[in-house]
């Protein structure tokens, strides 16, 4: 909006009311604001964002490692292992090493389900699992790209070991 230089008072505040009252429902001017000196106002819109960089094995209790887990991510908090009102799922398989990565930068609180799915070729059945992504006790976090100060607050990794218990110990 620009100020007009001949514009009587009334107009002016009237201007600069409902200017206001625009911005206090979200709604901003990316125009100049002052007639002599223009000075360009920088409008940014937005929300920030965090890369995540996970990374994880899967072992037995006796650090044997477990190929052929299936892990969903999951965005859902309460999801129960095939969600479907979550707004974002993955599907990640352990390798022969029983490691897993998967790179996102999501909102919410992310959720990762273990399933053994290929019976006992890995060496026994084992029973599923769920770890939540907010759990400082069994995740490793640290940044390995600073942010720019603005919008992007960096990327940080983080690693985590799941040991899943076999079926048959699954009752103790």
């Amino acid at each position: 909006m620009k100020l007009q230089k001949n514009a009587s008072p009334r107009r002016n505040i009237i201007d600069r009311l409902l200017s206001s009252i625009l911005v206090l429902l979200g709604f901003q001017s990316c125009d100049l604001i002052n007639v002599e000196e223009p000075t360009p106002i920088i409008c940014e819109y937005g929300v920030p964002v965090t890369h995540y960089q996970l990374r994880g094995t899967v072992t037995s209790p006796d650090d044997t490692p477990l190929p052929g887990i299936r892990i969903i991510y999951t965005t859902h908090p309460e999801a129960n292992h095939m969600p479907v009102e979550s707004p974002y799922i993955d599907t990640l398989y352990s390798d022969t090493q029983g490691t897993f990565s998967h790179n996102y930068s999501e909102f919410g609180q992310p959720t990762l389900y273990f399933d053994d799915v290929d019976g006992t070729a890995n060496g026994g059945k084992f029973r599923s699992d769920t770890l939540s992504l907010q759990d400082k006790k069994l995740i490793t976090k640290e940044q390995v790209e600073e942010g720019d100060g603005r919008w992007f607050q960096g990327t940080f990794r983080l690693t985590t070991t799941v040991k899943l218990r076999p079926e048959e110990a699954a009752a103790d």
